[in-house]
């Protein structure tokens, strides 16, 4: 399933979209995508396939030097105004935190954006009240920034977005730097502002992640996108992904076996989280413990 690309659909669509750097091969070929509100789309990749570059130019970074990026049906235009309303809309969060943060405290960064919008000073205390609260960092809210710990930059750098309100929320690796603990914290954070009704775009390399968060995966190989649609789809084709340098998700490739066995139901959709892959393995055996 390859989801539309009209241009004129309400979401946020690229269109045919083309970025050559100086003294490099085109890092973006032509490259189609829509993302519609509210959805959780995971952009895989090999290092170097042009996801950072793709997430760049959907927020404005950079202006392709063909195609176009259109935002609930109007094309943006690179001029002030139009780069405004992009980025009112779209907010990305970098791979490092440290290359968005840069006020004396927590409290002061995450209130920039809205009082940058032209907010009075008591709406952007509130929405900064708000998203520290919606990150769990409202105990920070007065700490430098430079005390903070890498996750908790993190999170204040997506709080300095979720504060201006966007539709769209673009998120290049970001569980990179993160503990196993730490990344599962962040994924079920991205869990519940997709649920707020933001659509939530993650670039990643981390085949398993995705294929355990995101509700439609986009593949990028060569500066295209090679592959686009729900994550049991696009991660059956092992040839491709192989062609790409991707191996497909382990759960995935857990979870099939199973099922071919008989171990786990057939007939229903595969888990793609660890609980929910016990918890059918907990029903097929009809026991309170999954086998061995």
């Amino acid at each position: 399933m390859t989801p539309t690309h009209d241009p004129a659909a309400i979401g946020l669509n690229a269109v045919g979209l083309e970025v050559t750097y100086p003294g490099r091969t085109r890092a973006l070929d032509r490259v189609d995508l829509a993302i519609a509100p509210a959805r959780k789309l995971a952009i895989l990749g090999a290092n170097g396939a042009g996801k950072s570059t793709l997430l760049l130019t959907l927020a404005g970074g950079l202006k392709p030097q063909a195609g176009s990026v259109w935002l609930d049906g109007a094309e943006v235009v690179h001029n002030r105004q139009g780069l405004a309303r992009l980025r009112r809309r779209v907010g990305l969060v970098l791979q490092d935190p440290d290359d968005q943060l840069f006020a004396a405290t927590v409290a002061e960064d995450v209130s920039f954006g809205p009082l940058n919008m032209g907010l009075d000073a008591a709406e952007a205390r509130a929405r900064t009240s708000e998203a520290l609260a919606a990150l769990n960092i409202t105990a920070l809210a007065g700490r430098p920034t430079h005390m903070l710990s890498f996750g908790q930059r993190k999170r204040v750098a997506i709080a300095g977005l979720m504060a201006m309100r966007p539709g769209f929320l673009l998120l290049d690796e970001p569980t990179a730097g993160l503990d196993p603990s730490g990344v599962d914290d962040l994924m079920r954070l991205l869990d519940g502002v997709a649920a707020s009704g933001m659509a939530v775009v993650v670039a990643t390399h981390d085949m398993d992640l995705a294929y355990g968060w995101a509700d439609r995966i986009a593949v990028f190989g060569d500066g295209r996108i090679a592959c686009d649609g729900p994550p049991d789809t696009v991660f059956q084709d092992h040839d491709l992904l192989r062609r790409l340098g991707l191996r497909p998700p382990m759960l995935g490739r857990l979870a099939m076996a199973l099922a071919a066995r008989g171990m786990i139901d057939p007939t229903r959709p595969l888990p793609r989280r660890l609980d929910d892959l016990l918890g059918a393995l907990t029903s097929q055996t009809g026991t309170d413990q999954p086998p061995g």
